[in-house]
Protein backbone atom coordinates (compact mmCIF):
# COMPACT_ATOMS: atom_id res chain seq x y z
CA UNK A 1 0.00 0.00 0.00
CA UNK A 2 1.19 3.37 -0.89
CA UNK A 3 2.76 5.44 1.96
CA UNK A 4 0.85 8.97 0.11
CA UNK A 5 -2.46 7.24 1.16
CA UNK A 6 -5.56 9.60 1.77
CA UNK A 7 -6.81 9.71 5.04
CA UNK A 8 -10.83 9.49 4.99
CA UNK A 9 -10.92 12.61 7.62
CA UNK A 10 -8.54 14.63 4.96
CA UNK A 11 -10.97 13.83 1.90
CA UNK A 12 -13.97 14.50 4.15
CA UNK A 13 -12.08 17.82 5.16
CA UNK A 14 -11.97 18.93 2.11
CA UNK A 15 -15.51 17.32 0.61
CA UNK A 16 -16.65 20.35 4.01
CA UNK A 17 -14.34 22.92 2.24
CA UNK A 18 -15.80 21.94 -1.52
CA UNK A 19 -19.25 22.24 0.33
CA UNK A 20 -19.01 25.60 2.10
CA UNK A 21 -18.41 27.57 -1.23
CA UNK A 22 -20.77 25.92 -3.21
CA UNK A 23 -23.03 26.60 -0.45
CA UNK A 24 -22.08 29.97 -0.35
CA UNK A 25 -22.83 30.86 -4.16
CA UNK A 26 -26.45 29.57 -3.76
CA UNK A 27 -27.49 31.82 -0.99
CA UNK A 28 -25.55 34.84 -2.58
CA UNK A 29 -22.35 35.62 0.31
CA UNK A 30 -20.14 35.18 -2.48
CA UNK A 31 -19.92 38.13 -4.89
CA UNK A 32 -19.87 37.31 -8.38
CA UNK A 33 -17.23 40.28 -10.03
CA UNK A 34 -18.47 41.37 -13.58
CA UNK A 35 -16.27 39.62 -16.23
CA UNK A 36 -14.76 36.89 -13.39
CA UNK A 37 -18.45 35.47 -13.04
CA UNK A 38 -17.85 32.08 -15.96
CA UNK A 39 -14.32 31.31 -14.45
CA UNK A 40 -15.66 30.95 -11.69
CA UNK A 41 -18.59 28.91 -12.44
CA UNK A 42 -16.22 27.15 -14.15
CA UNK A 43 -14.34 26.19 -11.05
CA UNK A 44 -17.23 25.39 -8.74
CA UNK A 45 -18.02 23.33 -11.76
CA UNK A 46 -14.80 21.18 -11.45
CA UNK A 47 -14.77 21.24 -7.64
CA UNK A 48 -18.25 19.50 -7.73
CA UNK A 49 -16.93 16.91 -10.14
CA UNK A 50 -14.29 16.46 -8.52
CA UNK A 51 -16.26 15.80 -5.72
CA UNK A 52 -18.37 13.63 -6.90
CA UNK A 53 -15.75 11.52 -8.49
CA UNK A 54 -13.95 11.20 -4.92
CA UNK A 55 -17.09 10.01 -2.98
CA UNK A 56 -17.32 7.22 -5.96
CA UNK A 57 -13.46 6.26 -5.67
CA UNK A 58 -14.33 6.44 -1.30
CA UNK A 59 -17.41 4.18 -2.03
CA UNK A 60 -15.21 1.92 -4.31
CA UNK A 61 -12.45 1.24 -1.96
CA UNK A 62 -14.84 0.80 0.76
CA UNK A 63 -16.89 -2.42 -1.51
CA UNK A 64 -12.94 -3.53 -2.63
CA UNK A 65 -11.83 -3.64 1.49
CA UNK A 66 -15.15 -5.71 1.67
CA UNK A 67 -14.30 -7.77 -1.48
CA UNK A 68 -10.86 -8.50 0.78
CA UNK A 69 -12.70 -9.75 4.00
CA UNK A 70 -14.72 -12.14 2.13
CA UNK A 71 -13.07 -13.51 -1.00
CA UNK A 72 -10.72 -15.96 -1.40
CA UNK A 73 -10.38 -16.98 -4.45
CA UNK A 74 -8.39 -14.60 -6.88
CA UNK A 75 -10.30 -14.76 -9.88
CA UNK A 76 -13.16 -13.93 -8.60
CA UNK A 77 -11.90 -11.44 -5.96
CA UNK A 78 -10.29 -9.55 -9.23
CA UNK A 79 -13.29 -9.65 -11.42
CA UNK A 80 -15.37 -8.34 -8.82
CA UNK A 81 -13.35 -5.68 -8.06
CA UNK A 82 -13.42 -4.67 -11.81
CA UNK A 83 -16.66 -4.85 -11.60
CA UNK A 84 -17.07 -2.36 -9.10
CA UNK A 85 -14.38 -0.41 -10.85
CA UNK A 86 -16.63 0.07 -13.87
CA UNK A 87 -20.20 -0.36 -12.50
CA UNK A 88 -20.50 3.85 -11.22
CA UNK A 89 -19.08 4.48 -14.79
CA UNK A 90 -16.16 7.05 -13.70
CA UNK A 91 -13.93 4.15 -15.22
CA UNK A 92 -15.48 2.72 -18.85
CA UNK A 93 -12.85 0.19 -18.76
CA UNK A 94 -10.78 -2.03 -16.20
CA UNK A 95 -7.69 -4.42 -16.75
CA UNK A 96 -6.26 -6.54 -13.92
CA UNK A 97 -3.57 -8.85 -14.12
CA UNK A 98 -1.98 -11.18 -11.18
CA UNK A 99 1.88 -12.23 -11.60
CA UNK A 100 3.60 -15.40 -10.25
CA UNK A 101 6.47 -14.75 -8.39
CA UNK A 102 8.91 -14.49 -11.66
CA UNK A 103 6.70 -11.22 -13.08
CA UNK A 104 4.75 -13.51 -15.02
CA UNK A 105 1.23 -12.83 -15.80
CA UNK A 106 -1.34 -16.38 -15.13
CA UNK A 107 -4.41 -13.86 -14.74
CA UNK A 108 -6.08 -11.73 -16.63
CA UNK A 109 -9.98 -9.76 -16.04
CA UNK A 110 -11.13 -7.19 -18.06
CA UNK A 111 -14.28 -4.89 -17.44
CA UNK A 112 -16.20 -2.10 -18.71
CA UNK A 113 -17.90 -1.16 -21.88
CA UNK A 114 -15.20 -2.50 -23.77
CA UNK A 115 -13.19 -5.92 -23.31
CA UNK A 116 -9.32 -5.03 -23.75
CA UNK A 117 -8.61 -8.95 -25.89
CA UNK A 118 -11.94 -7.83 -28.17
CA UNK A 119 -10.66 -3.82 -29.03
CA UNK A 120 -7.30 -3.88 -28.84
CA UNK A 121 -6.60 -6.82 -31.68
CA UNK A 122 -4.75 -8.84 -29.10
CA UNK A 123 -6.54 -12.22 -29.21
CA UNK A 124 -4.11 -13.48 -26.07
CA UNK A 125 -6.01 -12.32 -22.82
CA UNK A 126 -2.44 -12.83 -21.14
CA UNK A 127 -0.79 -10.47 -23.87
CA UNK A 128 1.13 -7.72 -22.46
CA UNK A 129 0.21 -4.40 -24.06
CA UNK A 130 3.45 -1.72 -23.70
CA UNK A 131 1.62 0.28 -21.21
CA UNK A 132 1.29 -2.79 -18.81
CA UNK A 133 4.25 -4.26 -19.74
CA UNK A 134 6.48 -0.93 -18.46
CA UNK A 135 4.43 -0.73 -15.50
CA UNK A 136 5.28 -4.24 -14.46
CA UNK A 137 8.96 -3.46 -15.24
CA UNK A 138 9.60 -0.26 -13.35
CA UNK A 139 6.71 -0.80 -10.85
CA UNK A 140 5.70 3.30 -11.08
CA UNK A 141 2.42 4.05 -11.18
CA UNK A 142 1.60 6.10 -14.33
CA UNK A 143 -0.77 8.68 -16.33
CA UNK A 144 -1.34 8.64 -19.70
CA UNK A 145 -3.38 11.19 -21.82
CA UNK A 146 -1.54 11.38 -25.28
CA UNK A 147 -2.50 8.42 -27.56
CA UNK A 148 0.40 5.82 -28.09
CA UNK A 149 0.93 4.30 -31.04
CA UNK A 150 1.55 1.07 -29.58
CA UNK A 151 -2.05 0.89 -27.94
CA UNK A 152 -3.91 2.94 -31.16
CA UNK A 153 -7.31 0.58 -30.54
CA UNK A 154 -6.50 -0.29 -26.61
CA UNK A 155 -7.35 3.35 -25.36
CA UNK A 156 -7.53 5.81 -27.15
CA UNK A 157 -10.15 5.00 -29.87
CA UNK A 158 -13.05 6.54 -30.70
CA UNK A 159 -14.78 5.24 -27.38
CA UNK A 160 -12.08 6.97 -25.23
CA UNK A 161 -12.36 10.73 -26.11
CA UNK A 162 -11.56 12.88 -23.07
CA UNK A 163 -10.44 9.67 -21.16
CA UNK A 164 -7.00 8.72 -19.62
CA UNK A 165 -5.03 5.70 -18.76
CA UNK A 166 -4.28 5.63 -15.53
CA UNK A 167 -2.05 2.16 -14.44
CA UNK A 168 -1.20 1.22 -10.11
CA UNK A 169 0.63 -1.43 -9.36
CA UNK A 170 -0.89 -4.16 -6.99
CA UNK A 171 1.35 -4.09 -3.97
CA UNK A 172 2.42 -5.05 -0.12
CA UNK A 173 5.14 -4.56 1.37
CA UNK A 174 7.65 -4.13 -1.69
CA UNK A 175 6.58 -7.25 -3.28
CA UNK A 176 4.38 -7.22 -6.58
CA UNK A 177 1.68 -9.07 -6.94
CA UNK A 178 0.15 -7.67 -10.23
CA UNK A 179 -1.32 -4.53 -12.26
CA UNK A 180 -4.12 -2.36 -12.91
CA UNK A 181 -4.74 -0.15 -15.95
CA UNK A 182 -8.03 1.57 -16.00
CA UNK A 183 -9.20 4.22 -18.37
CA UNK A 184 -10.59 7.22 -16.36
CA UNK A 185 -12.03 11.25 -17.60
CA UNK A 186 -9.27 13.13 -18.22
CA UNK A 187 -9.58 15.61 -15.41
CA UNK A 188 -8.44 12.96 -13.09
CA UNK A 189 -5.21 13.26 -14.93
CA UNK A 190 -4.21 16.45 -12.84
CA UNK A 191 -6.57 15.13 -9.57
CA UNK A 192 -3.86 14.26 -6.75
CA UNK A 193 -6.25 12.94 -4.41
CA UNK A 194 -8.21 10.77 -7.38
CA UNK A 195 -4.62 9.05 -8.43
CA UNK A 196 -3.63 8.43 -4.70
CA UNK A 197 -6.80 6.60 -4.01
CA UNK A 198 -6.11 4.68 -7.34
CA UNK A 199 -3.17 3.58 -6.21
CA UNK A 200 -4.93 2.82 -2.92
CA UNK A 201 -6.85 0.08 -4.67
CA UNK A 202 -3.76 -1.27 -6.10
CA UNK A 203 -2.63 -1.70 -2.50
CA UNK A 204 -5.99 -3.12 -1.22
CA UNK A 205 -5.58 -5.95 -3.71
CA UNK A 206 -2.52 -6.78 -3.74
CA UNK A 207 -2.38 -7.10 0.61
CA UNK A 208 -5.50 -9.33 -0.72
CA UNK A 209 -3.75 -11.19 -3.14
CA UNK A 210 -0.32 -11.85 -0.30
CA UNK A 211 -3.29 -13.03 2.17
CA UNK A 212 -4.74 -15.37 -0.34
CA UNK A 213 -1.22 -16.60 -1.20
CA UNK A 214 0.11 -17.07 2.94
CA UNK A 215 -3.66 -19.09 3.34
CA UNK A 216 -3.08 -21.25 0.40
CA UNK A 217 0.31 -22.36 1.60
CA UNK A 218 -0.65 -22.31 4.97
CA UNK A 219 -3.50 -24.85 3.86
CA UNK A 220 -1.24 -26.78 2.00
CA UNK A 221 1.46 -26.45 5.01
CA UNK A 222 -1.37 -28.21 7.03
CA UNK A 223 -2.23 -30.67 4.90
CA UNK A 224 1.05 -31.60 4.40
CA UNK A 225 1.41 -31.88 8.40
CA UNK A 226 -1.46 -33.90 8.48
CA UNK A 227 -0.28 -36.23 6.32
CA UNK A 228 2.88 -37.01 8.08
CA UNK A 229 1.10 -36.87 11.53
CA UNK A 230 -1.20 -39.70 10.07
CA UNK A 231 1.70 -41.72 8.73
CA UNK A 232 3.83 -41.46 12.06
CA UNK A 233 1.02 -42.31 14.01
CA UNK A 234 -0.06 -45.43 11.39
CA UNK A 235 3.47 -46.48 11.57
CA UNK A 236 4.82 -49.87 12.93
CA UNK A 237 7.90 -48.29 14.05
CA UNK A 238 8.36 -46.24 17.41
CA UNK A 239 8.83 -42.40 16.61
CA UNK A 240 10.29 -40.13 19.58
CA UNK A 241 10.82 -36.40 19.13
CA UNK A 242 12.37 -34.69 21.91
CA UNK A 243 14.01 -31.20 22.46
CA UNK A 244 17.56 -30.29 22.22
CA UNK A 245 17.74 -31.24 25.91
CA UNK A 246 16.60 -34.76 25.30
CA UNK A 247 12.73 -33.66 27.16
CA UNK A 248 10.38 -35.60 24.88
CA UNK A 249 7.72 -33.62 23.11
CA UNK A 250 5.55 -36.14 21.17
CA UNK A 251 5.39 -40.07 21.25
CA UNK A 252 3.80 -42.34 18.64
CA UNK A 253 0.45 -44.61 19.66
CA UNK A 254 3.26 -47.76 18.92
CA UNK A 255 5.56 -46.19 21.14
CA UNK A 256 2.64 -46.69 24.12
CA UNK A 257 1.80 -50.19 22.78
CA UNK A 258 5.81 -51.37 22.79
CA UNK A 259 7.19 -49.67 26.40
CA UNK A 260 2.98 -49.48 27.97
CA UNK A 261 4.08 -45.95 29.18
CA UNK A 262 1.08 -43.70 27.50
CA UNK A 263 1.98 -40.13 25.95
CA UNK A 264 1.08 -38.33 29.05
CA UNK A 265 3.41 -40.03 31.55
CA UNK A 266 6.68 -39.66 28.38
CA UNK A 267 6.45 -36.00 27.94
CA UNK A 268 8.70 -33.81 29.64
CA UNK A 269 10.54 -36.96 30.47
CA UNK A 270 13.40 -38.47 28.92
CA UNK A 271 14.76 -41.30 27.32
CA UNK A 272 16.72 -42.39 30.84
CA UNK A 273 13.27 -43.81 31.62
CA UNK A 274 13.27 -46.56 29.59
CA UNK A 275 17.14 -47.40 30.36
CA UNK A 276 17.78 -51.12 30.76
CA UNK A 277 21.28 -51.35 32.50
CA UNK A 278 22.45 -53.32 29.56
CA UNK A 279 24.33 -50.48 27.88
CA UNK A 280 27.46 -48.78 29.87
CA UNK A 281 27.60 -45.07 30.27
CA UNK A 282 30.06 -44.87 27.32
CA UNK A 283 27.56 -45.96 24.76
CA UNK A 284 24.99 -42.87 25.94
CA UNK A 285 27.80 -40.93 26.29
CA UNK A 286 29.02 -41.46 22.78
CA UNK A 287 25.55 -41.56 21.19
CA UNK A 288 24.70 -38.09 22.90
CA UNK A 289 28.48 -36.17 21.40
CA UNK A 290 26.85 -37.74 17.68
CA UNK A 291 23.51 -36.31 17.35
CA UNK A 292 24.59 -32.64 19.41
CA UNK A 293 27.38 -32.19 17.05
CA UNK A 294 24.73 -32.63 14.23
CA UNK A 295 25.62 -36.29 13.29
CA UNK A 296 22.75 -39.47 12.84
CA UNK A 297 23.60 -42.03 15.45
CA UNK A 298 22.55 -45.23 14.28
CA UNK A 299 22.40 -48.86 16.12
CA UNK A 300 20.93 -51.21 18.55
CA UNK A 301 20.32 -50.99 22.22
CA UNK A 302 18.21 -53.05 25.09
CA UNK A 303 15.49 -51.08 26.98
CA UNK A 304 13.11 -51.49 29.39
CA UNK A 305 9.48 -51.36 29.41
CA UNK A 306 6.84 -50.43 32.21
CA UNK A 307 6.61 -53.99 33.38
CA UNK A 308 9.90 -54.16 33.12
CA UNK A 309 10.19 -56.72 30.53
CA UNK A 310 13.43 -56.15 28.25
CA UNK A 311 13.07 -55.57 24.02
CA UNK A 312 15.95 -54.71 21.38
CA UNK A 313 15.70 -51.81 19.14
CA UNK A 314 17.17 -50.81 16.39
CA UNK A 315 17.44 -46.76 16.48
CA UNK A 316 18.30 -44.02 14.26
CA UNK A 317 17.77 -40.11 15.79
CA UNK A 318 18.54 -37.47 13.75
CA UNK A 319 19.01 -34.25 14.22
CA UNK A 320 16.40 -31.11 13.58
CA UNK A 321 17.62 -27.57 12.41
CA UNK A 322 15.74 -24.02 12.46
CA UNK A 323 16.28 -21.91 9.63
CA UNK A 324 19.63 -20.20 11.63
CA UNK A 325 21.52 -23.74 11.86
CA UNK A 326 20.63 -24.35 15.54
CA UNK A 327 19.35 -27.46 16.80
CA UNK A 328 16.31 -27.67 18.25
CA UNK A 329 15.17 -31.39 17.89
CA UNK A 330 15.99 -35.07 17.90
CA UNK A 331 13.90 -37.09 15.88
CA UNK A 332 14.06 -40.90 16.72
CA UNK A 333 12.69 -43.83 14.62
CA UNK A 334 13.20 -47.06 16.62
CA UNK A 335 11.88 -50.91 15.53
CA UNK A 336 11.42 -53.45 17.98
CA UNK A 337 13.54 -56.21 16.64
CA UNK A 338 13.22 -58.54 20.08
CA UNK A 339 10.69 -61.21 18.13
CA UNK A 340 12.83 -61.20 15.02
CA UNK A 341 15.80 -62.00 17.49
CA UNK A 342 13.58 -64.76 19.12
CA UNK A 343 12.93 -66.38 15.80
CA UNK A 344 16.18 -66.07 14.45
CA UNK A 345 17.65 -67.87 17.65
CA UNK A 346 15.09 -70.20 17.29
CA UNK A 347 16.08 -70.86 13.55
CA UNK A 348 19.59 -71.17 14.67
CA UNK A 349 18.95 -73.44 17.41
CA UNK A 350 16.65 -75.54 15.12
CA UNK A 351 19.53 -75.45 12.59
CA UNK A 352 22.32 -76.49 15.36
CA UNK A 353 20.06 -79.50 16.08
CA UNK A 354 19.15 -79.85 11.63
CA UNK A 355 23.22 -80.51 11.83
CA UNK A 356 23.50 -82.30 15.27
CA UNK A 357 20.95 -84.46 13.67
CA UNK A 358 22.29 -85.00 10.11
CA UNK A 359 25.67 -85.40 12.35
CA UNK A 360 24.00 -88.41 14.39
CA UNK A 361 22.55 -89.93 11.02
CA UNK A 362 26.01 -90.00 9.48
CA UNK A 363 27.54 -91.62 12.29
CA UNK A 364 24.72 -93.98 12.19
CA UNK A 365 25.21 -95.01 8.53
CA UNK A 366 28.43 -94.92 9.18
CA UNK A 367 28.25 -97.67 12.04
CA UNK A 368 25.87 -99.51 10.47
CA UNK A 369 27.92 -100.07 7.25
CA UNK A 370 30.50 -100.63 9.70
CA UNK A 371 28.34 -102.83 11.70
CA UNK A 372 27.83 -104.80 8.44
CA UNK A 373 31.48 -105.02 7.38
CA UNK A 374 32.14 -106.76 10.86
CA UNK A 375 29.34 -108.86 10.36
CA UNK A 376 30.65 -109.88 6.70
CA UNK A 377 34.21 -110.52 8.42
CA UNK A 378 32.50 -112.88 11.40
CA UNK A 379 30.93 -114.67 9.25
CA UNK A 380 34.15 -115.27 7.00
CA UNK A 381 35.63 -116.07 9.98
CA UNK A 382 33.06 -118.49 11.82
CA UNK A 383 32.79 -119.80 8.51
CA UNK A 384 36.74 -120.78 8.04
CA UNK A 385 36.52 -121.89 11.50
CA UNK A 386 34.10 -124.58 10.84
CA UNK A 387 35.82 -125.83 7.84
CA UNK A 388 39.11 -125.52 10.14
CA UNK A 389 36.80 -128.43 12.67
CA UNK A 390 35.56 -130.43 9.97
CA UNK A 391 39.26 -130.93 8.57
CA UNK A 392 40.84 -131.95 11.99
CA UNK A 393 37.81 -134.35 12.54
Amino acid sequence: MSDDKIPYEELQEKFIRDEVILDSLRRGEIDIVVGSAEPLIVRLKAIAEEKERLGVLLDIVRRINQLIIHEDNPGKLLKSAGDCLCEKELFNAARIVQLDESGKIIMSVENGEIAFKENSGVSDVKSQFPCLEKLIKSREPFVITEPNPACDEFVFGKSFENRCLIGVTLHHDKELFGAMIVSAPLSMATETDARKLCDEIGGELGFALFRIRNQAALKQDEAERSRLITAIEQTDDIVVITASDGTIEYVNPIFENITGYTSVEALGKTSRMLKSGKQDQAFYKDLWETITSGQTWKGRMVNKCKDGTLYTEESTITPVRDVSGQIVNFVAVKRNITENLRTNEEKLLLKEQLQQAQKLESVGRLAGGLAHDINNMLSIILGYGENLLHQLH
